[in-house]
């Protein structure tokens, strides 16, 4: 997982294993309560799942730390930044919209 504004501002990697695929219709879950997977610093769940040929996803690191300089935010709220998650040889990338409250940053995808 990647989020960046002209700038790389974090960059997580799961290891193989730490996403569990459950039930027919293929769905994986994430969870360290702690956000304490090398690599991966500050991501606390992650759900993702398949029908057909979407993908709907969860990502939160809410209540987190992440180590992100925001300062490297190239403008004012609301701040707009891309997101790619890659999995395996498959990649997808979206704009997320984020609003900067001290230091929380909560965003939501633009479709």
């Amino acid at each position: 997982m990647i989020f960046n504004q002209a700038v790389l501002i974090y960059s997580a990697t799961l290891g193989p294993g730490n996403f569990v695929q459950s039930g027919t219709k293929p769905k994986w879950k994430f969870f360290n309560h702690d956000a304490t997977v090398a690599g991966a610093l500050g991501w606390r769940k992650g759900k993702l799942g398949q029908k057909a040929n979407k993908v709907k996803f969860l990502l939160d690191g809410r209540n987190q730390s992440l180590p992100i300089d925001t300062t490297a935010f190239l403008s004012p709220p609301p701040v707009r930044l891309r997101q790619t998650i890659r999995v395996g040889d498959v990649c997808t990338t979206a704009v997320l919209t984020c609003d900067l409250s001290g230091t929380s940053l909560k965003c939501q995808s633009t479709p």
